[in-house]
């Protein structure tokens, strides 16, 4: 049988080390997530996103805002190609 799949496990993000469980025979992997810019509670996602972009991208903010109403009429690439040019 082939050795069972390494863990992660809360306890041993700040270290560097292998160690083994002696109950399940599964070994946790310790390494510091903060040196990856891993969160231990929302993995590679940012803790808070921006919930809508600048001002400049108004175009793009209400497109994301449409697309309920746009998926349900199934004419989200429609919109999508209606070429939405930003502008300096």
């Amino acid at each position: 049988m082939p050795p069972a799949p390494a863990q992660i496990t809360k306890g041993a993000m700040s270290n560097q080390s292998i160690s083994s469980n002696g109950k399940s025979g599964r070994q946790s992997v310790g390494f510091d997530l903060n040196s990856f810019k891993v969160s231990l509670n929302f993995g590679f996602l940012i803790e808070n996103p921006l919930t809508s972009l600048p001002a400049y991208y108004s175009a793009w903010n209400t497109l994301t805002e449409q697309l309920p109403e746009l998926y349900k009429a199934k004419t989200v690439r429609e919109a999508v190609h209606q070429d939405i040019l930003l502008t300096n």
